[in-house]
């Protein structure tokens, strides 16, 4: 079986509140997390999408696991959030294929530690290439309807890439 991949939160809630939290599952199999990125989904709070991560975490192929401590002393980073630090920590950790993860300091940081990292819109993209989902584009406006952003350049370059046609003007609320 492949490695797991790691995430971060904000995938798992974007994905979670379309409906879509099992394209995790049908690519990729296990997901893990860490704690502080548990935290992070406020399951609790019952949210939209609430109800497809706590049955994947009952399901088990999406799991917390514990973080080691850092070899290395202030290896914090304050561009990023305790979620993100923990994340690219058991990215470190483990024999991971990737780092599902969004936001721009993560990904930076991530790659120059040598840690593969993924998108939310290359998790699309594979969706639609393996036929799990119909547009890359319909997914970015329901994404976009909950508040998930993705700036116009990278949505433009996503639906290219997917082979739709890309939006005639950038929609400014997936800024």
């Amino acid at each position: 079986m492949n490695a797991p991949i790691v995430a971060d939160a904000s995938p798992l809630i974007g994905l979670s509140r379309v409906g879509l939290l099992r394209l995790l599952r049908e690519l990729y199999g296990k997901v893990v997390i860490p704690p502080a990125v548990q935290a992070e989904l406020e399951i609790a709070r019952r949210r939209p999408g609430h109800e497809a991560l706590a049955e994947a975490l009952t399901q088990g192929w999406l799991a917390q696991l514990e973080v080691g401590t850092s070899t290395e002393p202030e290896r914090r980073d304050r561009a990023i959030g305790k979620g993100e630090e923990q994340a690219l920590l058991l990215a470190e950790q483990l024999p991971a294929r990737f780092l599902l993860i969004d936001e721009r300091a993560g990904r930076a940081m991530a790659m120059r530690r040598g840690i593969p990292v993924v998108g939310t819109g290359g998790v699309l993209l594979v969706a639609k290439e393996q036929g799990l989902i119909e547009s890359v584009g319909a997914v970015l406006e329901q994404l976009a309807a909950h508040r998930f952003r993705l700036s116009p350049d990278l949505q433009n370059r996503l639906l290219g890439m997917a082979g739709e046609r890309p939006a005639a003007a950038p929609l400014d609320h997936l800024e």
